[in-house]
């Protein structure tokens, strides 16, 4: 059961980064202050489109690592070590939109990076691959 529970999570955390990475790769700027409703950024707050492409490759590359390490049984520690990568990833996330006063998307990447961490410590300790 446990083992289908982070399956689970990590089908989850998956969907995840392969949905933002769609985010970073198709919109601009103007999309998403359209969608938060929001015009006062100034442009050095926003990030660049070459550090949206970059941040949306590692989404995706970590996509896969939660998924086809357990699927093909290879490279079985790719799993953990992606999801303490994303947990980084995640506590910064959540210090840059709470700098700009973004607390909604803050309060989720918490949420995010506490799954992540649950995922990468019982999948490194608990239930290995």
């Amino acid at each position: 059961m446990d083992d289908l529970f982070l399956w689970f999570l990590q089908l989850f955390l998956a969907c995840v980064n392969f949905a933002h990475a769609y985010f970073f790769f198709t919109w601009t700027d103007e999309k998403y202050l359209k969608l938060r409703g929001e015009t006062h950024f100034q442009p050095s707050q926003l990030l660049s489109r070459e550090s949206r492409y970059f941040i949306g490759m590692c989404e995706v590359f970590a996509g896969f690592c939660f998924l086809i390490p357990g699927i093909f049984g290879v490279l079985t520690w790719l799993t953990p070590m992606a999801a303490f990568g994303f947990l980084i990833v995640m506590i910064s996330a959540t210090v840059f939109h709470w700098v700009r006063e973004e607390f909604d998307v803050a309060i989720l990447c918490i949420f995010l990076g506490l799954v992540t961490g649950f995922v990468a410590y019982l999948r490194m300790v608990v239930v290995p691959l």
